[in-house]
Formats: C-alpha cells, sequence, structure tokens
C-alpha cells in the first residue's frame, strides 16, 4: 500500500471531510467503506484469505454463543470448532504466502487478530468480546491503519472508541499530523541511506573488511528499525487525525538492558499476542501443568522456569515461522531462544556474581553497558539472518573480530552507495543525530508533543515546515526509490 500516493493522501483527506459530519453508526461504516476501497486498490489479486478468514471466524462465534453455556458438553464442542477454524485460517495463510494470485496484504496481521477474537469469545463469558454485527467484526480486521503491518489491536479496545460518535480534537489531530510527519521524515530521509549501505556490504561480503562489515550491519540493524517504526508512526499519526486511538509498537528498544527487554520493547503487540495466546495457555493446560508438577522434584525455582522455557521455545518457533520458513530464520529464532532461556535459569547466579562484585544495578555504567551488550546481541541475530550460509557468517564474524578489521579496501565509496557527494553522509549522519536526541528525550519520559504544544504558534509552524522542507530536498522518492515498500509488508 502506498502511502505517499495521490490515491491515499486523497482519501484520506476526503474521509476525515466526511468522517467528521456523520453520526457514531456512520463514521464507522465511512471508515470500513475507505480501509476497504484502499484495500482492493492497492492490491493486485482477490483478498480470498480475507473473506474466508471473516467467516469463518465470525461463523464461528455466532454458533459457539449460540450454545447453552451451562452444558457439560459445551466446552468441548467450542474447542472443537475454535480448533478447526484456527488450523482452516493458518492453512489459508500458509497457502497464500506461496500463492502469487491470492492477495498477500495484511494476512498474517488480520488472520491472528481473528484467531485472538476467536479465542476470546470462547474463552470469556462476556458481550465486550463478541461482535455481533458482521460488517463491524469485517471493519475490525481491515481496518486500514493496521491491516498492512500492524499493530495487534485488540477487538474490545477498538469497539469501545466507537461506542460514541467521535468529535474533532484540534490537538489530537494536530498530535497525528505531528506524527505522520515524523514518521515521513524517518522513511524518506533516515531509511533509505542506511539500507542502502547495508545492502552495498552485505552484496559485496567476500574481501571487505572487518570495519565496513561492522558498519553495514549496523546500518542494517538501524534500517530494520527505522523501516517498521516510520510505518507505524505515520499509521498512528493518521489513525489519531480521525480520534481513533491504535496501539504503540515500539518503545525505544536499543536502551534495553536485555534481549528480554529488547522484544518487550520491539513489535510489543505481536509479542503480547504471542504471550496471551501461545505461552499462557501452553502452561495453563494439561501438558503445561504436568511439566511444572513433574518439575517439582528439581525443587521450587525448577517448577516455576521449566514451564515457561517450554513456553518460550513454542513462541519462538512460532515466531521464526512468522517471520519466514527457512534454516535462517529458524536459526535466527533459536538464536534468541537460547538466550532468553539461559538468562531464566542463570538468573539467581548472575545476582550472586553480582553481589559479589558489589555491582549497583541501577549505576550509569553498568546501564550502558547492559545497554551496548543487548545491541551487540541484537547485530549477531542480524547477521545470522542476512549470512547466505554458515561460511559467510563465519567469514564475516571472523573479519568483524580478527586481524582483517582494519585491512585497507575500497568496498564503501559515494559512487557505490550511489550517493554521489558527501552531502547524502552529512544528511544521514544529522538526521541520525536528531533521531537519537528525540529517543532519548522519550526514553527520559519527556513528552515532545506536549511540550510543543505549550509553545507559541509562529515557533511550531516552524518546526512543522523544517520538517516538510528537509522531506523534499533530502528524501528519496521518484524513480530508482519505491516509499512505499516497507520491510514487514512481507511477514
Amino acid at each position: 500500500m502506498d502511502y505517499f500516493s495521490l490515491t491515499f493522501l486523497g482519501t484520506w483527506l476526503l474521509g476525515l471531510l466526511v468522517f467528521y459530519i456523520l453520526n457514531a453508526r456512520w463514521q464507522w461504516l465511512s471508515l470500513l467503506i475507505i480501509s476497504f476501497i484502499l484495500y482492493v486498490v492497492f492490491v493486485n489479486s482477490p483478498p480470498i484469505v480475507l473473506i474466508l478468514v471473516s467467516i469463518m471466524t465470525y461463523g464461528a462465534t455466532r454458533v459457539i454463543r449460540a450454545q447453552n453455556r451451562e452444558t457439560l458438553r459445551f466446552a468441548c464442542y467450542s474447542r472443537v470448532i475454535r480448533n478447526i477454524v484456527i488450523i482452516a485460517s493458518l492453512f489459508l495463510l500458509i497457502v497464500s504466502r506461496s500463492t502469487r494470485w491470492i492477495s498477500n496484504l495484511g494476512n498474517s496481521y488480520f488472520t491472528l487478530k481473528a484467531i485472538g477474537y476467536l479465542i476470546d469469545c470462547e474463552r470469556y463469558d462476556d458481550e465486550e468480546y463478541y461482535e455481533k454485527d458482521f460488517l463491524f467484526f469485517v471493519f475490525y480486521l481491515i481496518y486500514f491503519p493496521t491491516v498492512s503491518q500492524g499493530p495487534f489491536n485488540r477487538y474490545r479496545d477498538f469497539k469501545r472508541q466507537f461506542s460514541e460518535r467521535i468529535r474533532f480534537e484540534y490537538v489530537g489531530f494536530m498530535h497525528g499530523f505531528q506524527r505522520f510527519l515524523w514518521g515521513t521524515f524517518k522513511k524518506l530521509v533516515i531509511t533509505p541511506r542506511l539500507g542502502e549501505m547495508g545492502t552495498l556490504v552485505f552484496e559485496n561480503i567476500s574481501g571487505i573488511s572487518g570495519f565496513a562489515l561492522m558498519m553495514g550491519l549496523l546500518a542494517k540493524t538501524i534500517y530494520y528499525y527505522m523501516d517498521f517504526s516510520s510505518y507505524m508512526d505515520m499509521m498512528i499519526g493518521v489513525s489519531s487525525t480521525f480520534g481513533v486511538d491504535i496501539p504503540e509498537n515500539f518503545r525505544q528498544p536499543f536502551f534495553s538492558k536485555s534481549i528480554a527487554e529488547f522484544w518487550r520493547r520491539w513489535h510489543m503487540t505481536m509479542g503480547e499476542w504471542f504471550k496471551d495466546y501461545i505461552m499462557i495457555p501452553f502452561i495453563q493446560s494439561k501438558i503445561g501443568r504436568t511439566i511444572k508438577r513433574k518439575a517439582k522434584r528439581y525443587g521450587k525455582d525448577a517448577s516455576r522456569t521449566i514451564p515457561l522455557v517450554a513456553g518460550t521455545f513454542l513462541v519462538w518457533i512460532a515466531t521464526s515461522m512468522w517471520h519466514g520458513i527457512g534454516r535462517s530464520y529458524f536459526l535466527w529464532g533459536m538464536y534468541y531462544c537460547a538466550i532468553i532461556v539461559l538468562s531464566l535459569l542463570l538468573e539467581n547466579r548472575y545476582r550472586r556474581i553480582r553481589n559479589i562484585l558489589h555491582i549497583n544495578e541501577e549505576s550509569l555504567w553498568y546501564s550502558v553497558f547492559r545497554m551496548l551488550r543487548t545491541c551487540i546481541l541484537v547485530m549477531l541475530a542480524n547477521l545470522i539472518q542476512l549470512s547466505n550460509s554458515f561460511e559467510d557468517f563465519r567469514y564475516a564474524l571472523g573479519r568483524i573480530i580478527g586481524s582483517d578489521f582494519f585491512i585497507r579496501d575500497a568496498s564503501i565509496t559515494l559512487e557505490k552507495l550511489g550517493w554521489g557527494e558527501m552531502k547524502d553522509a552529512y544528511v544521514l549522519v544529522l538526521s541520525l543525530i536528531v533521531f537519537f536526541i528525540v529517543s532519548v528525550l522519550k526514553e527520559r519520559g519527556y513528552n515532545i508533543l506536549a511540550k510543543l504544544d505549550k509553545c507559541r504558534a509562529p515557533f511550531r509552524w516552524l518546526v512543522y515546515y523544517v520538517i516538510i522542507f528537509t522531506i523534499l530536498c533530502f528524501g528519496r522518492y521518484g524513480s530508482g526509490y519505491d516509499p512505499s515498500k516497507f520491510l514487514y509488508t512481507n511477514f
């Protein structure tokens, strides 16, 4: 979906004009129409998966709700229906990934949202988790700011926002506009230059210096974050202009002090989905309770830790499969799984070592050390995913940590990067500095948008004009670069 096209921007602006003059019911219907139009316009194949998943999930919840919940057969009967629909939905998702004539736009996202909705309907005897109106259920799945790359918003929170008419609020509208500008700046100014550097390095890995490899790996690592988070900024901003809140998906992940914390800050709604619908149900299942009971013979800590280890393994199997099918994705997932599992198993030993060495966990130097350690581990995971073979991985890692780190080479030049002059390097460095300052302020709890609201209008609009001017002058668009391509659209 091209979020910089005249089709999208025109539909967005026209939708805003119509949305705020309608009553409560027609407001969400207008957004459903907009979402469906944009979905159909930007895909070249029929949305078969969307239609089938919507019908199956809605029909299953209707059948489950129609049953007498007091009968002994109900739990088994509803569970069978739920499992059949889940298996069928996942089968459609897998088939769509290998079939060109079926639309793949957002299939992973709305399928998992539908599965979560179905599980909640079967799990909770509460009308807040159940939707009677088929059109509103389709609207929940296809809402255009979330359909392409998430976030995984929950039905109950989404529904509550349309319980009454949404009125225009200038402050919320401007916050949405500012967020969209910030995401556009990241996508058009920072992301392409990082991507060009990383691509050049890993397409010419043979004979390149360790320093160049490390810079390319760092560029790719930041690129992944910039590409995905820029989309989230833009879509959260677009949704805010309609007065509709969707959940945050990132919280400064590179300030994390451990890998577990990194994944609690990165793609947060996906992590919460896997935790709520895979890990917790597994731990509470008959198999999970059996593992916990047998682990008690090894001590109280083992009975708590071993089920978590098993649940973590399942989550990372699912995570690696969601990102892609292949050896590199599997190894990438198992790498993260191993680090998190080792942290769980060695938690008490780490604590004793820190006490012996009298390390203050809140000290600045130790916090910085842990952040750098986490960043290095994340870069190593990306190296696993970027390497075409084990030989490439071993070669690249050997160059980075070996004596070839500073060998002379001309692998990264302005001409090869396609930059042509130093202007692009200056733009990239200055943009990253601005991004880093903003991230530090957000990490410290500094509400930038609220502070900007308190500034005088001339200063606020000066900030807007500077960002717009920077995007227009230094952004990458036109021939040779497609700004509509986002990395996570493929998942």
